[in-house]
């Protein structure tokens, strides 16, 4: 049987972590088989502004977009057709394991770098407590 940490918040005041939770559950007689984050870090996801777009030198379905970050501007190879310069994007840094942005590395598209990659709008409805 699942159950959700916020659902069970819901009925009972609880001020532990999952994990010591569980380990109180399981203490008590009621074994916990696992715990699932669902979501994962926000850390290294960002809203950052598309200053340029530019074509891609080797691939016509390609991009290099530059991105302002706030701290920094970096190029990020993108495949979207409809991104253009002033939009604000979410934006998965290099390492990134969260549920809507998948595998974001560090690397070479068509030949050209990547520092990271843009996110569907779902990551940002997500965030801003629309699910």
């Amino acid at each position: 049987m699942k159950v959700s940490l916020k659902w069970l918040r819901d009925y009972v005041d609880i001020t532990l972590t999952s994990r010591e939770l569980a380990e109180r559950l399981t203490m008590a007689g009621l074994e916990v088989g696992g715990i699932q984050t669902v979501g994962g870090s926000w850390d290294k996801i960002v809203v950052g502004e598309v200053v340029a777009v530019d074509p891609h030198p080797n691939a016509d379905r390609l991009t290099l977009a530059t991105v302002n970050l706030g701290s920094e501007q970096i190029t990020v190879v993108c495949g979207a057709p409809n991104i253009s310069a002033g939009q604000k994007i979410a934006f998965a840094g290099v390492g990134v394991a969260h549920r809507w942005a998948h595998g974001a590395t560090l690397g070479a598209e068509a030949g050209q770098d990547s520092r990271g990659r843009f996110q569907r709008d779902g990551l940002l409805r997500e965030r801003a407590g629309h699910f």
